[in-house]
């Protein structure tokens, strides 16, 4: 399963309601594997600040959440 997101607001809000979209498809269909892809457009923030992989916890498995 993988959501896209758009970071419009804080990454903190965009990763929480992007994990719960993710969580709630991921149980209708059964996926062994998540991962959320958030993207940050401001072009202010430097790459190194958009990159990033983090590992989230969801009923016993692990979503990955990249940044771009």
């Amino acid at each position: 399963m993988i959501e896209f997101k758009i970071q419009y607001d804080s990454l903190e809000s965009t990763m929480e309601e992007g994990l719960a979209q993710l969580a709630d498809y991921s149980d209708k269909c059964g996926a062994e594997e998540a991962h959320l892809l958030i993207f940050n457009r401001n072009p202010s923030v430097k790459w190194e600040e958009k990159i990033f992989i983090l590992e989230k916890e969801h009923k016993g498995g692990k979503d990955q959440c990249w940044g771009m």
